[in-house]
């Protein structure tokens, strides 16, 4: 049976980021199950970074066509610095290790802020998310992704343009059975 944690990511997904187009890369592992889903249930920095480290050498075992991506879910009571502090550490051991140029991580987070936003800035609902996560990425998917993707620069202003046009105050909403509809004129 499915954690409900996974279910509850797997159905963001499919819904705001697939649904809105955020990430023109994302149907393809979706669609094909090549994401991994990893649910960590501690709360502890170490102990979370350990978890990382794990999934990490995970996906280097598997091949790319089973596993193309991988998505930590972390304990809902963390906060977004916890995971930005997550992600600055397994990055540094990520660099320590000679892994640094073969994966990538990216936070989400249900409270995440661009450096450069407030806080109820449309923008930041890219990266926001029902639960806490790491996501990991294989740097060369993320490069072919790119280079076969025409005007790929475009994506992060068309992005904030549909978000502020769509006017999310929580992302709770992408879970309403009509999202997908009342939203479509912006897609």
């Amino acid at each position: 049976m499915e954690n409900e944690d996974v279910k509850l990511t797997k159905l963001w997904i499919e819904r705001f980021v697939i649904g809105l187009k955020l990430c023109p890369f994302a149907h393809y592992s979706f669609y094909d199950e090549t994401i991994y889903y990893n649910v960590s249930p501690h709360i502890k920095l170490s102990d979370c970074k350990d978890d990382a480290l794990c999934l990490i050498e995970f996906m280097s075992k598997e091949e790319e066509v089973k596993i193309s991506n991988a998505f930590l879910i972390l304990n809902s009571t963390l906060s977004f610095n916890f995971v930005l502090d997550l992600k600055s550490k397994t990055d540094t051991e990520l660099k320590k290790n000679g892994l640094e140029g073969l994966y990538q991580t990216v936070v989400f987070h249900p409270d995440f802020q661009f450096g450069d936003e407030v806080f109820h800035a449309p923008g930041n609902y890219v990266n926001r998310s029902p639960l806490p996560m790491l996501h990991v990425l294989r740097s060369e998917e993320v490069e072919r992704a790119i280079e076969a993707t025409p005007d790929v620069d475009s994506i992060p202003f068309r992005n904030k343009e549909l978000l502020e046009k769509i006017n999310l105050k929580k992302v709770s909403e992408v879970f309403e059975e009509d999202f997908i509809e009342k939203n479509k004129a912006y897609i």
